[in-house]
């Protein structure tokens, strides 16, 4: 969607769900759109807005800038994708320096889309890391806390900025720091139960399973899933960690992070070619349990997966495809 000439500013869904552990039908998913900013490299690609003898018209100003000397000819952007409120944006809206309202003609020859939609919730470019969290991720604890499976995914094109909303960056950390920094403030404060957490990460690439947290990366190996004795799918061979606490986290995800397939495209230069998967697995008993003592386990899942875009976007071929 950054391609020269006709491009749209970024947004990304992330998606929440919780479910029962045990199976059931039951499930709550709700979807969230976050649109980024753009980068200093689009900033100077950005179109000219329209103006008159007092300048740029009063919708365009904060976007105006003029073209840098060195931009590709013809490589010309422009923002196509407004938030209205928390839970409405607007694709390709006409521009409102037109008195009658009209779709105008765009830079592809095509009329503006104007199409409206509706989410359950719409961050703009000013929403912060802690805002998506609290508004997606952060009551999925308490379903995961009371024995519920509970799922979040980002997904959308390459360089729309899933990685760094999942991962973050250790000034600016995502929805993983975040949600570990909560679980282990709530398993601190768990006075009559014992609870461990274990997790595991994994990438899955050209339909092959890798453990992201391996000691040598070198040696890694293909896995394999398989169903085990309870009829529930496992993979075979994957490593799972005891964290003692947030920060042996982070180093995990970092360690991890490093391992991901990472290739260059036409639309980022650091592109995750991979679908990561971060599962953590809470297992919680009472401290005074006798032998046949209630467990109660559930697992969290945040998945940052590959980008969504169409082959001629990125211009991949060969192994990238």
């Amino acid at each position: 969607m950054l391609a020269a000439a006709r491009s749209a500013q970024r947004a990304q869904n992330v998606v929440a769900e919780a479910k029962p552990a045990n199976g059931s039908s039951e499930a709550a998913i709700m979807v969230a759109v976050r649109v980024r900013p753009f980068s200093s490299k689009e900033q100077e690609m950005l179109a000219k807005p329209p103006t008159s003898q007092f300048g740029p018209t009063a919708r365009n100003f904060m976007n105006y800038s003029e073209p840098a000397d060195d931009a590709p000819k013809g490589a010309v952007i422009r923002k196509v994708v407004h938030t209205i409120d928390e839970h409405v944006l607007v694709f390709d809206p006409p521009d409102e320096s037109d008195p009658g309202r009209r779709a105008t003609v765009g830079a592809s020859n095509k009329r503006h889309k104007d199409i409206r939609f509706v989410f359950d919730r719409v961050y703009g470019e000013e929403s912060s890391q802690r805002d998506l969290y609290e508004g997606t991720t952060r009551g999925l604890l308490d379903s995961v806390m009371t024995g519920y499976n509970a799922t979040v995914f980002a997904y959308g094109a390459t360089g729309c900025g899933k990685t760094y909303t999942i991962s973050g960056c250790p000034e600016d950390p995502g929805v993983i720091f975040l949600t570990m920094q909560e679980l282990f403030e709530r398993v601190a404060n768990e006075d009559d139960k014992t609870v461990e957490i274990t997790l595991s990460y994994l990438e899955v690439y050209n339909e092959t399973i890798r453990d992201l947290l391996v000691d040598n990366p070198a040696q890694v190996v293909p896995l394999a899933l398989r169903d085990d004795a309870k009829q529930t799918v496992t993979v075979v061979g994957l490593s799972e960690h005891v964290p003692k606490d947030v920060d042996e986290i982070m180093s995990l995800m970092v360690r991890g992070n490093a391992n991901r397939t990472m290739s260059p495209t036409e639309a980022n230069a650091v592109s995750s070619r991979s679908h990561a998967v971060l599962q953590v697995h809470v297992r919680q008993k009472p401290r005074a349990g006798g032998l046949q003592t209630d467990v109660t386990s559930a697992t969290l899942s945040i998945i940052d997966l590959a980008g969504s875009e169409r082959a001629t976007v990125t211009r991949n071929n060969g192994a990238r495809m």
